[in-house]
């Protein structure tokens, strides 16, 4: 029976393979900490702009609040058609 020689990895072998799985591991961590940065970033940026469009849409709900009023409509008549209430007073300029 012919002898065989059992496989063995060389310790330099190991050394190499350990370290590029090393390598491999910390480029990858890397990688996804520089990710996890960016969304992050992104993150604080979407909630500012979130916090705007809030502030826009109280403005609106509010303006659309005071247009259903009685209010509103008296102002909107005096300005753009000119009425004018039972006590108020017409001024007119001559030249």
């Amino acid at each position: 029976m012919p002898n065989k020689k059992k496989f063995r990895l060389k310790p330099r072998f190991k050394i190499g393979l350990a370290v590029i799985i090393v390598t491999a591991l910390g480029l990858t961590f890397y990688s996804q900490e520089m990710k996890l940065r960016e969304i992050n970033a992104n993150y604080a940026q979407y909630e500012g702009e979130l916090e705007s469009l809030n502030d826009q849409i109280g403005i609106y709900e509010r303006m659309e609040a005071y247009a259903k009023t009685d209010e509103y409509l008296l102002n909107l008549a005096k300005q753009k058609l000119g009425l004018l209430g039972k006590n108020d007073t017409k001024f007119i300029e001559g030249n």
